[in-house]
């Protein structure tokens, strides 16, 4: 994982993050969003992605502004369950299909 792919928030803020897969997408293809998922795990492993107690992924999965990427909302989160990873899971109008963690800390 590189640097660019972990952060850090503080417990009440929330916002958008964006899963860039503009590396490995080549020129024409497209983001299949009926076939893509976020999914968020805690330090123990128990998924928080949506609609649970102490979620902490908004249910707002969308293709970002770029057209190489997914973007959703992050919510809360705690620090005795930090380390989060936030894991997209997109496929393409070619057929490929590409996965990228995102690891959150929570101040």
């Amino acid at each position: 994982m590189s640097s660019q792919d972990v952060f850090s928030k503080q417990v009440r803020e929330y916002f958008k993050i964006e899963g860039d897969f503009s590396r490995v997408m080549v020129s024409g293809e497209s983001v299949t969003i009926g076939e893509c998922d976020v999914e968020a795990r805690d330090v123990d492993g128990t998924d928080v992605s949506y609609g649970e107690t102490g979620a902490i992924l908004a249910d707002d999965l969308a293709v970002s502004s770029s057209g190489k990427g997914l973007t959703v909302t992050v919510l809360g989160g705690s620090s005795a369950k930090a380390p989060y990873i936030i894991t997209f899971l997109l496929k393409t109008s070619a057929g490929n299909y590409w996965e990228l963690d995102i690891e959150m800390g929570v101040d």
